[in-house]
């Protein structure tokens, strides 16, 4: 994990007084990225993510990270068999192919743009598919290659995290969907990853005693205590 210094000017990632040109910052390949990020991780096989602030939850043996928290200015590279990249406020990785992403995230594919227009939107990253849980649309490029987007995204981008949302994790997935296995793209269609219906923006996420049964267990999700970042 790479550490810039104290205070030091980021000035590839956007700051507060900058303008944020959300086409400069999705077409940024992960080593760009990481250059002007304060922090950057690699977690194999697929995810490699730039952010303010990066949390390893969880490591193997050799100590490879299995289970990542990301906020603030998330930059994140997937190296599918179709790359992906996707900006957003939080993300919380898990080594084993799945990537919540929340926070007027961002998704690109192609030409193709995924909006998610509320703090709360969720996106639910399988494979190539898409699960989206609150408010979004999708969009393509312009002829500029600028994604057309919300003016409300340029200001969460610039502004962060949402404070008053608890920390992003599997439960902000609902129980359904991260139990079942996702829907295959509509047989000839060309727009993948697939998306839900748009829906009204949800309330704000409560946390309940009890996890969903394929989430992981609470006392896993604190830094890694043995020697990790």
């Amino acid at each position: 994990m790479s550490d810039a210094p104290t205070g030091s000017h980021i000035s590839g990632l956007p700051q507060k007084e900058e303008k944020v040109d959300p086409a400069s910052v999705l077409s940024m390949t992960f080593e760009e990225a990481k250059k002007v990020s304060p922090k950057s991780l690699e977690i194999p096989l697929f995810y490699k993510v730039a952010a303010d602030e990066i949390t390893v939850l969880k490591s193997d043996a050799a100590g490879q990270p299995l289970r990542v928290r990301a906020r603030g200015k998330v930059y994140m590279q997937v190296d599918f068999r179709e790359q992906l990249r996707t900006l957003g406020q939080e993300a919380y990785i898990e080594s084993g192919g799945e990537l919540i992403v929340r926070g007027k995230p961002l998704l690109q594919r192609g030409r193709t743009v995924v909006e998610g227009l509320s703090d709360y939107t969720v996106f639910y990253i399988k494979g190539l598919r898409l699960q989206v849980i609150g408010s979004h649309r999708k969009t393509t490029q312009d002829a500029t290659g600028t994604p057309v987007v919300m003016p409300e995204w340029k200001r969460s981008w610039k502004e962060g995290p949402n404070p008053l949302l608890p920390a992003l994790s599997p439960e902000d997935v609902p129980r359904e969907i991260r139990s079942s296995p996702l829907l295959p793209p509509v047989e000839g269609a060309s727009d993948i990853p697939q998306m839900l219906p748009p829906e009204t923006m949800p309330p704000p996420p409560r946390k309940s005693g009890s996890a969903p049964t394929d989430a992981v267990d609470a006392p896993e999700d604190k830094p890694a205590a043995n020697g990790s970042p």
